[in-house]
């Protein structure tokens, strides 16, 4: 009797353990797949300019394209190239980024832009959700130092 209530015992204990330890895993699997980066955008803008005056960058795994257009659109029509990357580049941008440090930062740093200083962005994209942060051209937020130490080209 003794062993057959160890038994019954032991095979709840397991069963109890199982259903414990699935949901664990699929939450911290679920966590992580949507911290994968699957975009990175970046670009600048200025105010008041003549010329090309906003420009962004758009990386994927697959390559990146690099768009230009100025606020005097005759003059200075929008421009659009893409290029290919090699896939060692993309691993370089997206192991710069910690996705829940930008996540964590404000829409907002500064005041991108006032007095024409000029502003930029870092919008970053992963499976689960994106993220834009704008601020002050020039300067070096933290957790994007090393992002836009390679994206300032």
């Amino acid at each position: 009797m003794r062993l057959a209530q160890s038994l019954i015992f032991w095979v709840m204990m397991r069963t109890l353990l199982i259903c414990l330890v699935i949901p664990l895993l699929s939450c911290s699997a679920l966590r992580s797949g949507q911290n994968k980066i699957t975009a990175i955008h970046y670009g600048s803008s200025f105010g008041h300019c003549r010329g090309y005056c906003y420009q962004e960058f758009r990386y994927t795994e697959d390559g990146y394209t690099h768009f230009q257009k100025g606020w005097d659109t005759v003059a200075y029509p929008p421009k659009l190239e893409v290029f290919k990357m090699e896939a060692a580049y993309w691993q370089q941008l997206t192991a710069s980024v910690d996705a829940d440090s930008v996540f964590a930062l404000p829409e907002r740093i500064g005041c991108p832009d006032c007095a024409d200083q000029g502003a930029e962005w870092i919008e970053i994209f992963t499976e689960g959700k994106s993220h834009r942060v704008t601020f002050e051209y020039q300067q070096n937020p933290p957790g994007l130092e090393a992002l836009l130490r390679q994206l300032r080209i």
